[in-house]
Parts: C-alpha cells; structure tokens; sequence
C-alpha cells in the first residue's frame, strides 16, 4: 500500500515494501558537482569566449570615440645648435651666421574635433551594439546551463538506474537460488 509521511512542510511519497525497508526517489548529489560541471562547461565553450573578446573589443571602441569629444593638448618645441671653432661669433642682426648660433622655441597647441553629433551617434550606436552583444552572451549562458544540467541529470539517471539494475539482479538471482533450493529440497 501506498502512503505519505509528513517531513517539514513538504510530504514524501512512499512505497511501503516491508516494515523496514521504504523505496524513497534517488535524491540527487549536491549542486557542488553541479556547479562544477556548469563552471566546466563555460570554461571551454569557444562560442562564448569569442563573444566575450567581441564585446570588449566594441568597449575599447567606445572609449575611443568617448575620448574624441574631449581636446586634445600638447606641446611642441625645437631646439638648434650650431659651433664652427674658429670661426668669429657674428653679433650684427642683419647678417645670418650658420656655423655659430642657438636658437629654441615652444608652442602650446590645442586640437579639437568639432563634430560632436557625428561623434555622439557613433558613441550611441556602439552602445546599442555592445549591449546587443551582452544580450546574446545571456542567452548563450542560459543555454550551456541547460544543456549541463540536462547532461547532469541524464549521469545521475543514468546512475541511479545502473544501480536499480544491480539490486534487481542481485535480488532475481538470490530468489533464483532460494527457488531452486527449494525445489530441490521439495
């Protein structure tokens, strides 16, 4: 006959088989193994670490275009030098002397790029791509969930039922040997 026992909250179906032995559903293992099964598979999935590459590749990208609204700054200099031995220093101003001089110079210069919309359509559209990118990379994590833990519980069945066969044929064999005991003591 079949009956429930009560466990907490939830009630457990059983199957009496004789008073000290109850047939009670396999429960599965810890989700330790589960996790590391699932850790497993997305380490070596190569769909995943290509779309991972992608989607820092389109961030690297929009920092680029980010840092294109900001100006950019620099400094330029030059410095020349020229000795001749011998030769006299010239100090007039209206004559050139290109064997004795020392000349420098610096600039502080300033670049800015003036198309700010062109700038920040192309910042928005590499967003847009790169959360498109993110979207997808979900949706491949959902499925190498479910395809580990489909594969996982598939193993533990796989378990469960080679050890179900194992007791069945341990038990038709020692009835089996019982029965034919019997029949021959009969």
């Amino acid at each position: 006959p079949s009956s429930r026992r009560r466990r907490g909250r939830f009630s457990v179906p059983t199957v009496w088989l004789s008073r000290r032995q109850t047939l009670r559903r396999p429960t599965p293992p810890a989700p330790a193994a589960l996790l590391q099964v699932l850790g497993q598979e997305v380490l070596e999935n190569p769909e995943l670490a290509q779309l991972e590459r992608v989607i820092s590749m389109k961030y690297f990208e929009y920092r680029a275009h980010r840092a294109e609204l900001l100006p950019t700054i620099f400094v330029a200099g030059q410095i020349d030098y020229g000795y001749a031995s011998g030769r006299t220093d010239v100090k007039n101003p209206y004559l050139v002397d290109k064997f004795n001089f020392f000349e420098f110079g610096a600039i502080l210069g300033l670049k800015q790029d003036l198309g700010f919309w062109r700038t920040l359509k192309k910042m928005e559209e590499l967003e847009a791509d790169e959360n498109r990118l993110k979207a997808q990379k979900e949706q491949l994590l959902a499925v190498i969930r479910l395809d580990a833990e489909k594969l996982f519980e598939e193993a533990f069945s796989a378990q469960e039922s080679i050890k179900v066969n194992e007791d069945g044929f341990r038990a038709s064999r020692s009835w089996l040997t019982s029965a034919a005991l019997e029949f021959n003591l009969g």
